[in-house]
């Protein structure tokens, strides 16, 4: 490993500076019952001092889960549906999942740009498709 530190501090950068293996440090992380726990303390340690916060995209990479929840919603301004959201999201949060939300606006502007993008008038059908292109849900 090198002694320049990375731009934000990676696993293997707390490992060295703490004279560890990344594993280790992973293993600390996760709080497995098998760590000394002098070297416990010297991985957090580094941890604290580095501000080290584990990379969710290269976790997500990694276990191929994002904990993220994706919701479509009718009508965003409006009181049961926003209730709703805020009450999934806040159930999510507890879980330490996140929450991507996408309105479906039923007025009479994201009616005409449905309808300009499915050949026709806002019939169910055709709302349902416009619908079908959210992707990532």
């Amino acid at each position: 490993m090198t002694d320049n530190p990375p731009e934000r501090p990676n696993i293997r950068h707390v490992a060295s500076v703490a004279g560890v293996s990344h594993m280790t440090v992973s293993r600390v992380l996760k709080n497995h019952p098998n760590i000394r726990p002098d070297t416990r303390q010297r991985v957090l340690q580094v941890i604290e001092e580095l501000n080290y916060r584990p990379n969710s995209a290269a976790r997500a990479l990694a276990t191929q889960r994002n904990r993220r929840i994706g919701v479509l919603v009718e009508a965003s301004t409006a009181w049961g549906p926003s209730s709703t959201l805020r009450g999934i999201e806040l159930a999510a949060g507890a879980e330490d999942y996140s929450v991507t939300s996408v309105s479906l606006r039923s007025d009479d502007q994201s009616m005409t740009a449905c309808s300009a993008s499915t050949g026709g008038p806002p019939t169910n059908r055709r709302a349902r498709r416009c619908r079908s292109r959210v992707s990532g849900t």
